[in-house]
């Protein structure tokens, strides 16, 4: 199919579909054609492709039917869990509200794969609303929509924010509450680079019935463009993606990081090179999960799993620099 080995497919159903990553949603065409969609899902089993489906908030009963007999994973909007077949087990909601009133629509008997997306100033409102809800979470991914645009003031502020969170995740893991957290808890799991991999491994098809590297270039730009259902997947120097050609990322243990493409084209015109305000997103909430891991191996806990140093720098681009 293309040299980086695509096994999955992001097939998303709308313009107003959801986000489920940094980018927003902005004026496109409101509903993908049936005839488009079931040609998506031919495409998927012709290439014995795995699919995630983001569902338009709009319920499109011919959509309904067609994905019916088709296995896949759902990202929907909190508020259309209720017009779809949503399952807490696979399946993820995606939330843009901390409040107490935006968790009301949950079953507390059911843990769920939540993402949520925030802005950075936000994250202060993390400690409480994570002791408030544990319960409900299965997984929590929070997704930060404002990076490219954070100040060193920003960013160290959020520095400041996350702190509780130690001793908030520390009490979770005493009453065995303890979730699923990619800001948190990835680190202490990972071995290697766990990044995005969008046009690597998987591939994005908009309701306009052509490939993107990721839905964030459907909205926003045409450099992602990657061919369409009639043509095939066509990613030029699709090489550029890979990690193999991140020098910087190479160098870089902050394995939760998500590298993310879009970001990376729009803040340093490079497919594979993080801005300055990722690196040190990612660096804080590393250090995160380092401090939290030496409270729990300090009282006999999690012991098998390797130590996160410290570090004296929160952008590999630092060590360059040094070196010069």
């Amino acid at each position: 199919m293309e040299e980086n080995k695509i096994q999955s497919v992001i097939i998303v159903t709308g313009g107003d579909a959801p986000s489920f990553c940094c980018y927003e949603t902005s004026g496109k065409p409101a509903v993908m054609p049936a005839e488009i969609l079931a040609k998506s899902i031919e495409f998927c089993k012709t290439h014995q492709l795995s699919a995630t489906v983001v569902y338009s908030s709009e319920f499109v009963e011919q959509h309904s039917h067609l994905l019916a007999d088709f296995p896949h994973i759902k990202i929907v909007s909190a508020d259309a869990m209720s017009k779809c077949d949503f399952s807490n087990e696979s399946d993820f909601v995606v939330m843009e509200d901390t409040v107490p009133s935006a968790f009301e629509i949950f079953n507390e008997k059911f843990r769920y794969n939540i993402i949520l997306r925030l802005r950075l100033a936000e994250a202060k409102h993390l400690p409480i609303m994570a002791y408030r809800h544990h319960r409900l979470f299965k997984r929590l991914s929070v997704v930060f929509k404002d990076v490219q645009d954070a100040t060193e003031d920003a960013l160290n502020r959020f520095r400041i924010d996350i702190q509780p969170l130690k001793e908030v995740m520390l009490e979770l893991f005493r009453s065995e509450n303890l979730f699923e957290w990619n800001m948190v808890t990835d680190r202490m799991v990972l071995s290697g680079v766990n990044s995005c991999s969008a046009g690597i491994t998987h591939i994005t098809i908009a309701p306009d019935g052509r490939f993107y590297i990721c839905p964030a270039f459907y909205y926003h730009n045409e450099y992602g463009l990657a061919g369409d259902l009639d043509t095939g997947v066509h990613i030029a120097n699709g090489q550029l993606l890979r990690l193999e050609y991140a020098p910087l990322c190479k160098l870089c243990d902050c394995f939760q990081c998500k590298r993310c493409v879009y970001l990376n084209k729009k803040t340093t015109h490079e497919w594979n090179t993080p801005s300055h305000q990722q690196c040190v997103l990612s660096h804080h909430e590393r250090n995160l999960s380092g401090m939290l891991l030496q409270k729990l191996q300090s009282r006999g806990c999690l012991t098998h799993i390797k130590e996160i140093p410290p570090l004296y720098h929160l952008d590999p681009a630092d060590i360059f620099n040094f070196n010069f």
